[in-house]
């Protein structure tokens, strides 16, 4: 009995001990779910951070997307709206307006005018635009950045999660810089926009590249076109030519003709003459036959001159004349041809002037 007391005594002596190494042990577990949950509640933190930012970028990309949408739309940027982007702009991603700051020149109609065809004058709005792009000069931009690190730029969005923004785009830090990463710290994120990136977005280079291209095929069918002209008024000044010379050959023969007949009828009356006079004497036979061999050579020029006039009247009718109207007809194809060339080239330009900034 004595030692069952004391087996029991001890047994319950131990059962403290027991207890107290179970606490420890939830203690310890108690402080790995609290550590565990820290570290959960921090990369929560992280994650709804980066995905707030993030929103942010979104929200800006998506005013950067309407800013060119619009520009594409009228050929130029919308005026701010007393330092803000217009509300029928989209704003960032929680629907807040953001701030807008755009330099003037590209707010309003551009004065330089595309025209680049000197034979054929366009003046497309959208075409006008990239140029003034291609052209603008610093002294037209605005400055975006603030403490001296100013840059030229067309325009500056800027979004703040906490409120403050910018007054000046001067007064907004400039995107990648150090006080931009700073400024991101502070929830207030910013995209600039440069003539440069504009110009790309828009296709400019190719819009312009093609509308030239067009101009200078218009060009170069103008010009062949008037050379196209001058030929085929060339060949039409040597059939006239030629008719002008058959006209003066036609008078030459009758001429001729006239001159023969009067030949003949001065010999039929020397004939006469000579029979009149019988008898004849030896001395005034030896004249009358001098002058009978005079008018006979005559009559045979008179006769060879004729022929050969003939014959180039004949030559020009059945050869030249065919050659030339022949020539006249390929020169007034090949006229047509230039002149459907410089329709089509005058069309493609004008196609692409209409175009714009549209396609």
């Amino acid at each position: 009995m004595k030692n069952f007391r004391l087996n029991f005594a001890g047994r319950r002596c131990r059962r403290p001990s027991r207890e107290s190494g179970i606490g420890l042990i939830e203690m310890i577990i108690v402080v790995t779910m609290a550590g565990m949950a820290l570290l959960i509640a921090v990369q929560l933190v992280r994650i709804i951070s980066g995905t707030t930012s993030k929103r942010d970028d979104i929200g800006l990309q998506d005013a950067y997307e309407a800013l060119v949408g619009y520009a594409g739309a009228h050929a130029m940027l919308p005026a701010s709206d007393s330092g803000w982007l217009p509300r029928s702009l989209t704003g960032n991603a929680r629907g807040n307006r953001l701030r807008y700051h755009v330099a003037s020149a590209v707010t309003q109609v551009p004065s330089v005018v595309f025209s680049p065809s000197s034979n054929l004058a366009i003046n497309s709005p959208g075409l006008n635009f990239c140029l003034s792009l291609a052209q603008i000069g610093p002294g037209a931009q605005i400055q975006v950045g603030s403490n001296g690190t100013g840059v030229p730029a067309l325009a500056v969005l800027e979004y703040s999660s906490s409120g403050a923004t910018a007054d000046s785009a001067s007064g907004v830090a400039l995107p990648g810089s150090a006080d931009a990463a700073m400024q991101s710290v502070q929830g207030r994120v910013a995209r600039a926009i440069s003539s440069p990136e504009l110009f790309s977005a828009l296709d400019c280079g190719e819009r312009l590249s093609r509308a030239a291209a067009a101009a200078r095929y218009v060009d170069i069918s103008t010009d062949l076109l008037a050379l196209a002209k001058l030929n085929t008024q060339h060949w039409k000044n040597a059939i006239q030519n030629g008719y002008a010379g058959q006209a003066n050959a036609a008078v030459s023969v009758s001429r001729l003709n006239s001159w023969e007949a009067l030949i003949i009828a001065d010999m039929v009356i020397l004939q006469i003459m000579h029979v009149g006079r019988m008898p004849w004497t030896i001395p005034a036979e030896f004249a009358y036959m001098g002058v009978v061999a005079g008018y006979t050579s005559t009559l045979i020029q008179i006769r060879a001159q004729r022929d050969v006039v003939n014959s180039t009247i004949d030559d020009w009718i059945n050869r030249d004349l065919p050659a030339l109207e022949i020539e006249a007809a390929r020169a007034a194809a090949t006229e047509n041809s230039y002149a459907a060339a410089l329709d089509d080239s005058r069309n493609e330009l004008l196609r692409f002037a209409s175009l714009g900034l549209s396609q």
